[in-house]
């Protein structure tokens, strides 16, 4: 289950150079390259604009690229985009707030101005770096039971303002940056509690790594502090 993320954050917006052309239907297209940081073409990955045209109504529609990393998307209404490309399986997540991205990265991204019947071609987008993905677990420190609803806040800890705010019911999973990431974890009748491990008060992650974490929750005192 992916969590719902908080806060946004403005990213540093590149512009390319992509040839012009003119479709008689009316329909836009934009078709181009899904690459790795060192130029791979990555196939299977999803692709998809986010307009800048006002809120968006609905989920974007979502394209996939083929076995040479191409993909090709048609634009019904005219304006702003962001392309944007991930393939989470291979820990390329979807990066779009600061916490998505690890400490001293920039994230490149395209803006694309589409006009009516514009036929864009040439346009690559890069993939990475790399995400990790934590599994959550989380049980009463006593009788070792599944806690059913935790709060989970998770922080950046060389940018401890970068974080994100989750609600889960059962297991929880979600993507974070390959870096240093401090969890707070709270549920009702139970004390907050920040996970530990070998002694430090947050988890290590490396670029593409899998992990699950147990957390142990201990029942709040009456008198505690909420």
């Amino acid at each position: 289950m992916k969590f719902s993320l908080a806060q946004l954050c403005f990213f540093v917006v590149f512009f390319g150079t992509i040839p012009l052309a003119q479709s008689s239907s009316g329909v836009a297209t934009l078709s181009g390259r899904v690459l790795t940081e060192d130029g791979h073409p990555v196939s299977d990955a999803s692709v998809y604009l986010a307009s800048l045209n006002g809120v968006a109504v609905g989920r974007p529609a979502t394209v996939t690229t083929d076995k040479a990393g191409v993909f090709k998307i048609s634009v019904k209404e005219p304006g702003t985009y962001v392309i944007h490309a991930l393939k989470p399986e291979e820990g390329y997540a979807d990066v779009i707030f600061a916490f998505d991205l690890a400490p001293g990265r920039v994230l490149k991204q395209q803006r694309i101005n589409i006009s009516k019947g514009q036929n864009l071609t040439g346009v690559d987008v890069t993939l990475g770096p790399k995400s990790a993905v934590l599994h959550f677990k989380v049980v009463d420190e006593r009788t070792g039971q599944e806690i059913a609803t935790a709060d989970y806040r998770l922080c950046q800890v060389q940018v401890p303002e970068n974080c994100v705010n989750s609600r889960a019911v059962g297991e929880f999973e979600t993507t974070v940056p390959a870096t240093e990431i401090s969890v707070q974890i709270s549920s009702p009748g139970y004390s907050k509690t920040t996970y530990t491990e070998k002694n430090r008060p947050f988890v290590i992650v490396k670029p593409g790594e899998e992990r699950t974490l147990v957390v142990r929750l201990p029942p709040s005192n009456e008198n505690e502090d909420e």
